[in-house]
């Protein structure tokens, strides 16, 4: 330990910043120590199988509906790429992280660990009366969290960065309890905050540099960024259950066509008669509610509460702070034009780091 503040990233916090990582990390590094878990890494190969798992499934569904029209062969090995996929991504996180990659120790009885957990709902278990067993893997990296720090030396200030509500739900159990096993401090924040850590947050100024965003209107910028992140992020993807109970990340839809801030708003605008036509729907599919010269393809559906949260948040904005509709377009384009994908599948193995 170098006596600087520690961060721990969660696994939604580098599959959210997959495309940046090595920018933050680069500028976070100077100022903090940044480790990741085991667990963590594991689920993103994990998240990656599944998702060239779907893209090989559907190419092999097109060769069998086609076979007596043409002869196709596949060019690529799904086991070896898988293989390759996963050892270049674990090896990519190990350059990047070096020896701060905290491990889980399978040797200790960490299984009968989790499952007592279980049965007493501790967090990140919820603890509501009707809860799920949900929670499996965020046991498993908060417990190694604890033992990894346990065994290190004292007084070290520890910032967790996670956008998981089992974590940020219960931010004062945790703390309590990383602090009676380990002797230091942990602080549980949501994946937004190292923009405050970097101080990006304080160079937010409107035209005119007068006064703060943050001050004016009566909106509170920070909570009404992670509430624009949260709601569109949840139109764009879901957590599912793999068969083994796995939870993993997965896109609702792709797009072969970048979204338009002109064509967003008027998405907008026909939100409230779609959700009149839809209201007994609990899951719609994002191919109808976008409609326009692209191909969307749907790969899971999307929840009624998700559309309906953005519908609020749009004409909240729109009513409350009008001056603010330009910027929360173009953030919601953004937002989902993470969801555009080219047509070709590319399987070629390239120097590129493969967050």
């Amino acid at each position: 330990m170098s006596g600087k503040t520690t961060i721990v990233f969660d696994t939604n916090f580098i599959i959210d910043h997959k495309t940046d990582l090595l920018g933050i990390h680069e500028k976070l590094s100077e100022n903090y120590d940044l480790y990741i878990t085991e667990v963590s890494i594991n689920e993103r190969i994990s998240q990656k199988y599944m998702e060239f798992k779907s893209k090989h499934e559907k190419i092999e569904a097109f060769i069998k509906e086609y076979s007596s029209y043409a002869n196709i062969t596949l060019r690529y090995d799904f086991d070896k790429i898988i293989d390759n996929e996963k050892k270049r991504t674990f090896e990519s996180y190990q350059n990047l992280f070096d020896d701060r990659i905290i491990s889980l120790n399978s040797s200790e009885n960490i299984l009968q660990e989790v499952l007592e957990r279980v049965y007493e709902k501790v967090p990140p278990f919820s603890d509501s009366e009707n809860a799920s067993d949900k929670g499996f893997k965020d046991t498993l990296i908060w417990l190694s969290i604890m033992k990894f720090f346990n065994n290190s030396s004292k007084d070290i200030n520890v910032i967790f960065l996670t956008n998981d509500k089992g974590f940020l739900k219960y931010t004062d159990k945790l703390k309590k309890e990383f602090f009676d096993i380990t002797g230091n401090t942990i602080e549980i924040k949501d994946n937004n905050y190292y923009k405050i850590l970097l101080g990006e947050t304080e160079h937010i100024i409107l035209a005119g540099e007068k006064e703060s965003v943050r001050n004016l209107s009566n909106i509170d910028i920070y909570s009404m960024r992670d509430r624009i992140d949260e709601t569109i992020n949840s139109i764009c993807g879901v957590y599912v259950e793999n068969y083994w109970g796995e939870e993993h990340w997965e896109r609702t839809f792709t797009t072969n066509a970048k979204f338009e801030p002109e064509y967003v708003k008027v998405i907008f605008d026909l939100l409230k008669e779609y959700l009149e036509n839809h209201i007994f729907d609990k899951q719609v599919s994002a191919s109808s509610i976008f409609t326009f010269n692209g191909e969307i393809e749907d790969i899971n559906p999307i929840l009624m509460e998700s559309v309906e949260s953005a519908y609020e948040l749009y004409e909240e904005i729109k009513t409350k702070y009008p001056e603010y509709m330009e910027p929360f377009i173009n953030t919601v384009c953004d937002i989902l034009n993470n969801n555009f994908v080219a047509e070709t599948l590319q399987v070629d193995e390239d120097d590129e780091i493969p967050f």
